[in-house]
């Protein structure tokens, strides 16, 4: 038996194929939202570390993104995330954004603003699964406090500045 073809335990032969190679592999997609002839959705973006922006595409079929670095719409209640975004109809979007957890509303056309306070302690409010219903975003929203985690469905207004710092919507 030649040493190319020698017999090794499993799991421990070398492989061709490197963890980079399958996260650049390709691009996640995700929680697409349909209305009328427009489309919207998540897309990981691996070779930017991870980011996850929105892309629009307009009934045209004109695709763009929606979110430029260093803004990632990815959140992580329950740890592992859910849906980071919802579409406010003839207004924009609003997503949550990875490195706060805050939620922000993306004006069409604007700049990202941001809907909820920032926490006493980074990342202890985080926001998903976002439904928009008469000027508000119905949402779970996870707080993280004294080593306890607790979780609520709540609803925030599209209008006015967020709360100060430490009060909850």
């Amino acid at each position: 038996m030649s040493p190319e073809q020698a017999i090794l335990p499993y799991a421990t032969w070398p492989s061709p194929i490197s963890t980079s190679d399958v996260a650049r592999s390709g691009l996640r997609l995700g929680f697409p939202t349909v209305l009328g002839g427009e489309v919207w959705w998540t897309e990981d973006r691996p070779a930017e570390g991870g980011r996850t922006t929105i892309v629009h595409q307009s009934a045209d079929g004109t695709q763009h993104d929606l979110l430029s670095a260093p803004w990632s719409a990815r959140t992580r209640v329950h740890e592992y995330g859910g849906r980071s975004y919802a579409v406010v109809p003839g207004e924009g979007l609003v997503f949550t954004n990875f490195t706060d957890q805050r939620l922000y509303l993306l004006p069409t056309g604007g700049e990202p603003r941001p809907l909820t306070p920032e926490p006493e302690h980074p990342t202890a409010l985080r926001y998903a699964d976002l439904l928009v219903h008469d000027g508000q975003i119905w949402c779970v929203r996870e707080r993280h406090a004294d080593g306890e985690v607790s979780r609520s469905i709540v609803s925030i207004p599209l209008s006015g500045p967020p709360l100060r710092r430490g009060r909850a919507p």
